[in-house]
């Protein structure tokens, strides 16, 4: 296929039911394809859910259109999108070379009902380690490994280790996790949004809320959370954590 050489695809059959199986889609969601690249799983999916994808090479574009889905599918060709500019549902990624760590983050920042990934297994090390991304992951979601997925299932087979991974937003009420969730989706500074985080998670009237926040440092009040340091995050959260 033109324009995806040096890409690995997902073609086994077998696997590619488990991913329609485990995202269970429906004609009212709107499903984000990381990578619509051979049109396997835009045709496996698209017959029961809306498609939206980002492939900014014309010539692959028009191939994925000519798979007559073009009724289910959007294709956008802008290159510089961000996950932000673009709503839907639930998110498929079964080409674990488009998975990194920035991507986990930009993750982060948009509301989704699940997203459905073919991970690196060394990249699924970030939902357990104590920086700052790997405390947001665990405090955004519940992770579900399904199962190692062989290499040979792409083509072409892919060099690193692999596995089969459900997202969801958590549904625990842990007020340190709501908190953080407001903080990496909200605009504005680390004063107003923890205030905002006091009063709605732990129950402060706003004086209280205003004087405890005010415990913190005023230069990392003025910042917004993703201008934060690994410091200052350790710092905002253990102050979280005393609740």
């Amino acid at each position: 296929m033109v324009g995806v050489a040096q890409q690995s695809f997902l073609v086994d059959t077998k696997w590619l039911s488990k991913v329609v199986a485990l995202a269970e889609p429906s004609r009212h969601e709107v499903f984000f394809i990381v990578g619509g690249g051979d049109g396997l799983v835009a045709s496996t999916l698209g017959k029961a859910a809306r498609i939206v994808t980002v492939e900014p090479d014309e010539s692959v574009a028009n191939y994925l259109y000519s798979l007559e889905l073009f009724r289910n599918m959007v294709i956008h060709a802008e290159p510089r999108l961000v996950l932000a500019d673009i709503p839907f549902d639930k998110l498929v990624c079964l080409q674990p070379e488009h998975l990194h760590e920035g991507f986990l983050s930009s993750l982060l920042r948009v509301p989704f009902s699940q997203a459905v990934m073919v991970m690196p297994d060394e990249l699924l090390k970030s939902f357990r380690t104590r920086d700052m991304l790997g405390t947001l992951l665990r405090a955004a979601y519940d992770v579900d490994v399904v199962q190692s997925v062989p290499k040979n299932a792409f083509c072409p087979a892919l060099p690193c280790a692999s596995s089969l991974v459900s997202v969801v937003p958590t549904g625990r009420r842990d007020p340190v996790a709501a908190s953080l969730r407001l903080l990496m989706q909200e605009a504005g500074t680390m004063r107003g949004l923890l205030t905002r985080s006091c009063r709605e998670f732990f129950d402060y009237t706003l004086v209280d809320a205003q004087e405890a926040v005010r415990m913190l440092p005023a230069a990392l009040l003025k910042k917004r959370f993703w201008e934060l340091s690994e410091d200052e995050f350790k710092e905002v959260h253990d102050w979280l954590k005393l609740g």
